[in-house]
């Protein structure tokens, strides 16, 4: 019988890359947000047509950043998809933790199908909807107040949410949880031996396809052939989008967020997750 375990992070810290690298292991069946949130939530099943390697599955992977935070929680809450007892009982996590400048950069730039970016579209109806349950919501609703007097800016927005998500990194440590960090930066830099230590954790064998996700085929892909989050399943691991919000975002920009999400900044820094700028 298949384990389950979790791909988690905030949303644009390449938890999309990570399903894509993890689905293309013959062991492994990892899925994406949406099998994931549907089986989760208790509205669907696993359809059969997604387990296309039935015999060979030792590890089912469900990616869920926008449950990143709520691990630890008796309940998830979600504005699509509502309020249901929790799914996770314990299971192996792997974190993904991205630079909080490259990580807001990357919400404002991505197009969320409307005249409005990623950061706008989301983040903040998330953050109304979920910080009423979060275990720092007194901090969080001062913070998410101060942002709705500024009519909120929205890089501050994208650095708020960035801050939340990985809280839930911080309570699975905390709560002792069989939880895996994983810097992008440093994947994406020396992708072997951080593959290397997934498969160990997981518990599953090395295979070479991990390498070669960009020529394989993929699921869940929309009609152009993209993952979500318009990610290019034909791309190979590469670290070219590594600093790339000290150039998006403005001086202005850059320095308002550090201070605003500091805290949390300094706890991940500590962790070997991030870098101060």
């Amino acid at each position: 019988m298949p384990f389950k375990f979790f791909v988690a992070g905030c949303q644009r810290s390449g938890t999309t890359m990570l399903r894509l690298v993890l689905d293309s292991h013959p062991n492994i069946r990892c899925f994406d947000e949406s099998i994931s949130y549907d089986y989760l939530s208790g509205r669907t099943g696993i359809p059969a047509s997604a387990d296309d390697k039935p015999d060979l599955v030792e590890a089912i992977g469900f990616k869920i950043p926008r449950f990143s935070e709520q691990l630890t929680w008796k309940e998830q809450i979600d504005p699509d998809y509502g309020s249901f007892s929790s799914f996770f009982k314990r299971e192996k996590t792997l974190f993904v933790v991205r630079d909080v400048y490259d990580v807001v950069s990357s919400m404002m730039s991505l197009n969320a199908g409307t005249s409005q970016t990623w950061v706008e579209r989301y983040a903040a109806q998330i953050l109304r909807k979920t910080l009423p349950f979060n275990p720092y919501k007194k901090e969080f609703a001062r913070k998410l107040s101060l942002l709705e007097q500024s009519l909120l800016p929205i890089h501050l927005v994208g650095a708020f949410y960035w801050e939340v998500k990985n809280q839930g990194l911080l309570a699975l440590k905390t709560g002792g949880f069989d939880v895996l960090p994983l810097s992008y930066e440093a994947f994406v830099n020396d992708p072997r031996p951080h593959l290397e230590s997934i498969v160990k954790f997981l518990g599953v064998s090395w295979s070479d396809e991990l390498l070669n996700h960009h020529s394989l085929e993929h699921n869940e892909l929309d009609e152009n052939g993209m993952a979500i989050g318009n990610t290019d399943p034909r791309r190979a691991i590469d670290s070219s989008s590594v600093g790339r919000g000290r150039f998006v975002l403005s001086k202005e920009q850059h320095n308002d967020i550090r201070p605003f999400v500091e805290n949390t900044l300094f706890a991940l820094i500590d962790a070997g997750l991030c870098h101060d700028i």
